[in-house]
């Protein structure tokens, strides 16, 4: 029985080229028995088995992938129609190379934008920009709200203690005073200006500073700025409270509270712990006033008054 394929002469020059020719354009796989390279050409779509003494496996993109094992009947073919076939094979593994390097080009930016948010994100955690709350007017339908979002922003400043982020909302006029008790002493409580205290907040060997007295001894309150806040303004969580109001006094003690008379055409808000140890029955209440005068339309800090149990 007459074989189907036919074998190309054994003529070294025309196997070398064509060998040349398939490894350079094509990258196929040769796989050969005997001595001499008696070659074989085939085509990619015919689907019976047979044995051939050298194979060529040589898979068009446009062809259907072939099945693992299977051999394929071969078909003469003219030098120029391998050609033909070498050069669509070559054609299309560049489309498919330039093609693949555009998907790996928008993956990787993709990537780098992803990162790039990533750190973005990560650089703004923590960070207090009160521009958007100072900046909102007073004459809004709800300031209550803008008086709370204030105090919040305040509040989680000092428990981070970013105080040049304290000193944004710090009235530029009449700056701040700070109070360690209810009754605000008009002469003896401390005022900063907006710069002198992001200038003393800043240092980090800070001047002791007479605040006032200490309730039930009357002993000088002599500390340094930080040791004033851990004290009488962050003494505790005051960024979570138990309570929240604006315009209410919540924490009533024994001691006298002028803040309505000290602050007159002002507003304020109150944060309240009620207690933290059952057996000094309600005696532990803590309390922080943040007080705010309107000006230019704008809200800003003027005072904080710290409250608590006094004898």
């Amino acid at each position: 029985m007459p074989k189907k394929y036919v074998e190309i002469t054994d003529s070294a020059t025309e196997n070398n080229c064509l060998l040349s020719l398939l490894k350079e354009r094509v990258g196929v796989r040769l796989k050969m028995w005997g001595k001499g390279p008696q070659l074989l050409m085939v085509t990619s779509l015919a689907g019976k088995p047979c044995k051939l003494k050298c194979h060529i496996y040589h898979r068009l993109r446009t062809a259907r992938p072939m099945m693992e094992g299977r051999q394929i009947d071969p078909v003469e073919q003219s030098p120029g129609q391998i050609n033909d076939s070498l050069e669509t094979e070559s054609g299309l593994r560049v489309c498919s190379v330039f093609f693949n390097m555009e998907k790996v080009t928008i993956a990787a930016v993709l990537i780098c934008l992803f990162i790039t948010a990533c750190k973005d994100e990560t650089k703004q955690k923590g960070k207090i920009t009160p521009t958007a709350t100072t900046t909102a007017q007073a004459s809004e339908s709800n300031p209550d709200s803008v008086l709370l979002h204030l105090t919040q922003d305040i509040l989680t400043a000092f428990k981070t203690k970013n105080y040049s982020a304290v000193a944004d909302f710090i009235d530029p006029v009449s700056g701040i005073r700070f109070s360690p008790y209810g009754y605000i002493d008009t002469i003896r409580n401390v005022i900063f200006s907006k710069e002198k205290f992001a200038e003393q907040a800043g240092r980090s060997n800070q001047d002791k500073i007479i605040w006032g007295e200490f309730d039930g001894s009357g002993d000088t309150i002599n500390m340094t700025l930080n040791e004033y806040i851990a004290k009488f303004v962050y003494d505790v969580d005051f960024s979570k409270p138990e309570t929240r109001k604006v315009n209410e006094f919540i924490g009533h003690g024994n001691s006298l509270n002028n803040l309505l008379s000290v602050y007159k055409d002002c507003d304020f808000t109150e944060s309240h712990f009620s207690g933290f140890e059952k057996k000094y029955e309600g005696m532990d209440w803590r309390s922080i006033r943040l007080i705010f005068r309107e000006r230019d339309g704008k809200f800003f800090l003027v005072g904080i008054v710290h409250d608590q149990w006094t004898s």
